[in-house]
């Protein structure tokens, strides 16, 4: 049995203030930042965000200069300001207690997810970690990653619960077959989330356990 999340949103609260941080992030790109970009582009990587805002806005941003102004931005928003969701740590203990497999799949680059794991102690957790940012993945919401995840462990799409936040996310974990638990955010929560397999406001409800057949 495998489980595997997804990190902004998920496993910490990152989601929040690079929602706030956007308008500063985008001005220096020569963009205006509005709900309707903070909405389309949640859920994607730095890639896809650029080429979403491109496509639909015209504008003609280059994804290198993209990267580089958020790359300024992590070290405030991984290691200052982002804090562990609640529920986190106590769910992770009992799957690994459980003997379930624990993996990262996220559109993160390596560099932040790095940050989050040294911060908050959970190098020793999962067992693989994949970015979309730093490995030949599309972003999701194509499967490929999840895919890539199960393939790793010779696990079943029917053996794995996949957690996520946003739609893109969510798209993605059921294209690839398994489960998904979607867990919304102030930023996420406009999104229907009806094709998720279930849907909870923190990993700390009991309905999580349940589903996953872990006793409480």
């Amino acid at each position: 049995e495998l489980a595997i999340f997804d990190m902004d949103g998920v496993l910490v609260d990152s989601e929040v203030h690079w929602a706030a941080a956007g308008p500063q992030i985008w001005d220096k790109l020569g963009i205006k930042y509005t709900k309707d970009i903070e909405r389309g582009i949640l859920g994607l990587n730095v890639r896809d965000s650029t080429k979403f805002i491109n496509a639909k806005y015209g504008y003609k941003i280059a994804i290198r200069d993209a990267r580089q102004v958020y790359k300024s931005f992590r070290k405030l928003i991984y290691t200052e300001r982002s804090q562990l969701l609640p529920g986190v740590m106590a769910l992770i203990d009992e799957l690994k207690k459980n003997k379930v497999k624990i993996a990262l799949a996220s559109g993160a680059s390596f560099e932040s997810i790095e940050r989050v794991m040294d911060k908050h102690n959970m190098h020793n957790y999962f067992e693989v970690k994949f970015s979309t940012a730093d490995m030949r993945f599309p972003g999701k919401p194509d499967p490929a990653i999840y895919n890539a995840v199960m393939r790793k462990f010779k696990v079943s799409p029917r053996q794995t619960a996949i957690f996520e936040d946003a739609l893109p996310g969510v798209q993605s974990g059921k294209a690839s077959g398994a489960k998904v638990i979607a867990i919304p955010h102030n930023i996420s929560k406009h999104n229907d989330f009806s094709i998720a397999d279930l849907v909870v406001k923190s990993l700390a409800d009991n309905k999580v356990y349940k589903f996953l057949g872990l006793k409480i």
